[in-house]
């Protein structure tokens, strides 16, 4: 790939991630119907684990992670 198409790649993927939570998702779940787990920390939300096109294919859940890396990439550059 060339160079330019990489870059393009790459800052693409950071704007969805970090612009995720404003990006409007067609998915509509019904909170009764989720699995009961033990852990009230985990979230059975099926939209999570979703791929999106809005997304780039990306599911929620990875823009979440993403936006961690992104992130800790920018607060690591300036400390």
């Amino acid at each position: 790939l060339r160079r330019g198409a990489v870059v393009f790649a790459v800052f693409s993927a950071a704007v969805v991630v970090t612009f995720e939570p404003l990006i409007p998702l067609p998915c509509t779940s019904d909170p009764s119907t989720y699995t009961e787990f033990e852990n009230p920390a985990y979230d059975a939300d099926p939209c999570l684990r979703t791929r999106f096109v809005q997304l780039l294919f990306l599911t929620p859940e990875e823009c979440m992670f993403g936006r961690r890396i992104v992130w800790s990439v920018i607060l690591g550059g300036i400390v």
